[in-house]
């Protein structure tokens, strides 16, 4: 994939972004952008191979200071949008909520790539009958500083056998704290299962790791998620989720 026309060069790393294009084109945000292939390529389509029904992609932010758009919410049965990428500076959008019968949430859109909050992930939308479906990730946080964002929560199984897993954590920036799982959807079922919490996000050099997210009620309960890792340099690991 060539990069975008209107990328700009900077540091021999192309951070911009195109409003025009915004619903075509996104920011893939690797961290640490250091080798020649993260220089490459950084920008992919958005959101153009989203089967018809799942929720539109929100818009990023500005090439400076903006917050992503949060995205939409899907049709039944159809996942909602992921959070739109921030711009240098700013906060990733929340991800869409996914429809009942079964839609997954959208992602949450990473931060700003020198700093900010990662967007919470989506939660799942109720599922009539078989497996819940899964909440949607946090978004990392940005490079510099940061919190991840916070995993969605995964769908409840109203009288099927298995409540959607919750969403995992979005990790940290050097400084800040990873985001929570996200806690397992429920099963309505005589004889189902809960649906397992979302792993907590670990911290980078300063902070603490992301809570667990706790499992789903069932007859047989999901298992709690495990708390992200803290920081390296200071900061305590995430509780796990019960």
């Amino acid at each position: 994939m060539r990069n975008h026309p209107d990328s700009l060069s900077g540091s021999g790393i192309e951070r911009a972004r195109c409003a025009a294009d915004r619903d075509t084109y996104r920011w893939r945000s690797t961290r640490p952008q250091t080798s020649a292939q993260d220089i490459q390529d950084i920008w992919q389509p958005w959101g153009a191979n989203a089967a018809p029904g799942t929720g539109a992609d929100g818009g990023a932010g500005g090439i400076l200071i903006g917050n992503g758009g949060a995205g939409g919410s899907g049709a039944p049965g159809m996942p909602g949008g992921n959070g739109g990428p921030a711009g240098l500076f700013g906060i990733g959008g929340t991800g869409g909520f996914g429809a009942n019968i079964a839609g997954s949430g959208g992602a949450g859109g990473n931060a700003g790539i020198l700093g900010g909050n990662g967007g919470a992930g989506g939660a799942a939308g109720i599922s009539q009958s078989g497996i819940g479906a899964p909440g949607g990730a946090g978004g990392n946080a940005g490079v510099l500083y940061g919190n991840g964002g916070v995993g969605g929560t995964g769908g409840t199984s109203r009288f099927g056998g298995l409540g959607g897993n919750g969403g995992v954590g979005g990790k940290a920036g050097l400084i800040g704290n990873g985001g929570d799982g996200g806690a397992g959807g429920n099963s309505g079922s005589a004889t189902g299962t809960g649906g397992n919490g979302g792993a907590g996000g670990s911290a980078w050099l300063i902070g603490d790791g992301g809570n667990g997210g706790n499992g789903g009620i069932g007859v047989t309960p999901g298992t709690g998620g495990a708390g992200g890792t803290g920081g390296q340099l200071l900061g305590q690991d995430g509780n796990n989720g019960q």
